[in-house]
């Protein structure tokens, strides 16, 4: 597993309908999710391919390794994001 790294993967409409649809598609693609944060993202265990698989899928804004930068946060769309990313900061 030294391949794989932990990501966390914004969902790029924040409805639970989506939300579960992404991850049902990481899923798909061999991502081992490892939690949900409500419907805005969703943690996962992933090697760089799956990633940009998962990227390619059309249902993820951004896939996060390591700490996000400051500077994107106005990009956020909502304030549960920015909870989110805040919290996964808090790691780093």
């Amino acid at each position: 597993m030294k391949d794989y790294n932990r990501y966390l993967f914004l969902v790029l409409h924040n409805t639970r309908s989506v939300s579960r649809d992404a991850a049902k598609e990481l899923r798909s693609l061999g991502i081992r999710i490892l939690a949900h944060y409500g419907d805005v993202a969703i943690e996962g265990l992933a090697s760089e391919k799956q990633v940009e698989s998962a990227r390619r899928s059309g249902m993820i804004s951004a896939a996060v390794k390591g700490v996000f930068a400051r500077a994107n946060m106005e990009k956020l769309k909502t304030e549960e994001e920015r909870r989110v990313i805040t919290l996964w900061n808090s790691r780093f």
